[in-house]
């Protein structure tokens, strides 16, 4: 386990936020947010992006991507 695919005590998973490099069509004018997330009711975890702090899409994921770790089914 490590700081990005940590439990905490609101969420069995809700590691600390990661940073998103920029890519063509990058807007300057937006902050996102990452984060590994798996709440209680959740059947898999997934990696949150947010804008602006604001609203986020998500996608499921298996393995922790910066240490591996197999996330729980």
């Amino acid at each position: 386990m490590c700081k990005y695919c940590k439990t905490t005590p609101l969420f069995e998973i809700g590691g600390t936020e990661f940073e998103l490099k920029p890519t063509a069509g990058f807007k300057n004018d937006r902050k996102y947010s990452a984060w590994i997330m798996k709440g209680q009711a959740d059947e898999k975890a997934g990696i949150m992006i947010s804008t602006n702090g604001g609203n986020a899409v998500y996608f499921d994921i298996n393995y922790c991507p910066q240490c591996g770790r197999k996330l729980g089914d």
